[in-house]
């Protein structure tokens, strides 16, 4: 049995309640919201956590991905949480904040979302004394060889 949800982003989807994902905890700031689908946004790297209550969604990007050398490890009580074993049990993304120009947008690498594959049970971690922010830059700025110069 589907079911559809109306969004101001992507306009009417239709989705199986077997592909909502659970935050028992909500996300910190919308505690309200417990119910998400997520919908990958084709040619592109993003892939949106919608709220199934709400018109209320999130940006998302693969961290490891988008920045190679991204590690953490998940705290005991994150893993009983999620009822996760293995790290290949969990699908990890980051937070993204799209701004304007889109240069300026940023990830959020210090409170990833974690997932649990198999139980569809989700929940964003803060990681601890982490040497990551919750503004990294989405996109790295190149500087040509002038402006390098520039700076010396």
């Amino acid at each position: 049995m589907t079911r559809t949800l109306q969004t101001s982003l992507f306009g009417e989807i239709t989705y199986n309640p077997q592909e909502i994902y659970i935050f028992e905890e909500g996300i910190p700031g919308f505690s309200n919201l417990k119910e998400f689908i997520f919908i990958k946004v084709e040619d592109s790297p993003f892939t949106v956590m919608h709220a199934v209550a709400e018109d209320m969604y999130f940006f998302l990007i693969d961290p490891f991905e988008r920045y190679g050398k991204y590690e953490f490890s998940l705290s005991r009580s994150a893993r009983e949480k999620l009822e996760v074993a293995e790290r290949e049990d969990i699908l990890c993304y980051a937070i993204v904040v799209l701004r304007e120009p889109l240069t300026d947008s940023t990830a959020n690498l210090s409170a990833p979302i974690i997932i649990n594959r198999e139980t569809r049970r989700g929940m964003q971690f803060m990681l601890e004394q982490s040497p990551y922010s919750i503004r990294t830059p989405l996109f790295a700025v190149e500087k040509t060889a002038e402006q390098k110069a520039e700076r010396r």
